[in-house]
């Protein structure tokens, strides 16, 4: 017991003691000065910005190469925003432009900016419709990426798009969705856009699962064509080949099967 009335007793200890009261109070007013900061910085930047009626938003400009240009009445209804009452720094551009995102399927990217002091610029890049799907009077489109959009909101959709037929669409078809299982005959019907635009498809079924059927025109005459889900940029190229050699050579078959190592079987 006096050993340790001794230590307490001790100037050392003592001033240890009042070293680590003087760290422990300096850090608590420092704690203090920094919240007593963030809240008065708040109320400041509440003051100058969101709260400051110089600052409401007056108009927003939404600029696209598609449906969605100039169309500000639109997206601010699907922002829930209300011009006149909102303002410019209430609001959060990385939440606006992901909330566009989840509500418009056609939007593909998208930027959201300010314009002060009064203006929400939008920019907006659009998906591009690449089939029909289920047929040509669907309501429904879907770009490479295999995205269904409503056909109501693309601009200049091309009525010569292929149709994509054969999807199992026992669950509906959603706007937004995504379908993997279009990949393969999105894939063929890009390669005929970029690569081979002298073959044009008119429909491809996605029923059979190792392969697809496909009716395209070649130098106005009609084909149907069974193409395996492989090495579509070289079955292409097959494909034209021996279309090629049928009609320079007068024969009049149409139906072509590429089932075969790369060989083409007319029928």
């Amino acid at each position: 017991m006096a050993a340790s009335n001794a230590q307490k007793n001790d100037p050392k200890n003592k001033k240890d003691r009042q070293k680590l009261l003087r760290v422990a109070l300096f850090l608590l007013g420092m704690a203090v000065i920094i919240t007593a900061g963030f809240f008065s910085f708040q109320s400041a930047y509440k003051a100058l910005f969101a709260k400051n009626e110089h600052f409401i938003v007056r108009s927003i400009e939404v600029s696209s190469s598609g449906w969605w240009n100039g169309q500000s009445k639109l997206i601010a209804e699907r922002l829930g925003m209300v011009i006149g009452r909102d303002n410019l720094f209430s609001t959060d551009l990385r939440e606006l432009r992901l909330r566009l995102i989840a509500k418009i399927s056609n939007i593909e990217d998208i930027t959201v900016s300010r314009r002060l002091p009064d203006i929400l610029q939008i920019s907006i890049v659009e998906r591009i419709p690449r089939a029909f799907l289920i047929s040509s009077r669907s309501q429904w489109v879907v770009d490479e990426n295999c995205v269904v959009m409503q056909k109501q909101y693309c601009n200049n959709i091309n009525n010569d798009m292929p149709v994509i037929l054969g999807l199992d669409v026992k669950n509906g078809v959603r706007d937004g969705m995504e379908i993997p299982e279009l990949g393969a005959a999105l894939d063929m019907v890009m390669l005929s856009v970029r690569n081979f635009p002298d073959i044009k498809i008119s429909a491809i079924s996605v029923r059979n699962t190792e392969q697809l059927t496909c009716i395209l025109t070649f130098r106005e005459k009609q084909y149907k064509a069974f193409i395996p889900r492989k090495k579509m940029m070289f079955m292409l190229s097959v494909l034209r080949s021996a279309m090629i050699q049928a009609q320079e050579s007068g024969d009049s078959r149409t139906v072509l099967d590429l089932n075969y190592n790369g060989n083409v079987i007319l029928k």
